[in-house]
């Protein structure tokens, strides 16, 4: 890298790629000054953001983390990376309550995407949400076609026994949606 930086001293992809390399390496001193010259040469963007975020989190700053990815997100409110990034540092920093908050937001407009789901389930068992925990992987087993194991996440939820009238109402709709599905699919394994 240092080679192709001397040869070509803007190439934006160059600093991402030796700021990246030294993060792994858990060379952070180096890392942290490739980013500042990243920094002055790239537009904040949201690979940058989550670059310096996993920098922040390398060097035990969980809260320098989030901060990064909450100002990523309000610059950039769509990027599946911010979002992604977002969630995960505030599970891990305590925030999981925000967490599970910014996931709900974005399932509004993303109800398919399977990792959304997973992080909403890994949130809500942070705060010992099980009835809601299932249902998030009933949605991301769903999401993905896979209905027996959307259907046995179902269940858990069902028997979970933490969650409110209107938490279990939506788990006992989403059982009939999804048990017709979860037959067919046994149907074609046997079929095979």
């Amino acid at each position: 890298f240092q080679t192709l930086l001397a040869r070509t001293p803007e190439d934006i992809g160059a600093y991402y790629g030796l700021t990246y390399a030294q993060l792994r390496l858990g060379d952070l001193a180096s890392a942290a000054s490739s980013l500042e010259a990243l920094k002055k040469r790239a537009r904040f963007s949201p690979i940058v953001a989550t670059l310096g975020a996993d920098l922040a989190s390398a060097q035990n700053d969980r809260a320098g983390a989030i901060a990064q990815l909450e100002e990523a997100s309000r610059q950039f409110p769509t990027s599946s990376v911010v979002i992604f990034a977002l969630a995960e540092a505030q599970i891990r920093g305590g925030q999981a309550k925000q967490a599970e908050a910014g996931l709900r937001r974005s399932l509004v407009s993303h109800r398919e995407d399977a990792r959304l789901w997973e992080l909403l389930a890994r949130a809500n068992a942070t705060l010992k949400r099980h009835t809601a925990e299932h249902r998030a992987l009933a949605e991301a087993h769903a999401a993905r076609g896979s209905y027996v194991a959307a259907l046995q996440q179902l269940e858990l939820a069902r028997q979970a026994n933490d969650g409110d009238f209107y938490d279990l109402s939506t788990v006992d709709a989403r059982l009939r949606e999804v048990r017709p599905k979860a037959e067919e699919e046994l149907k074609q394994k046997k079929l095979r």
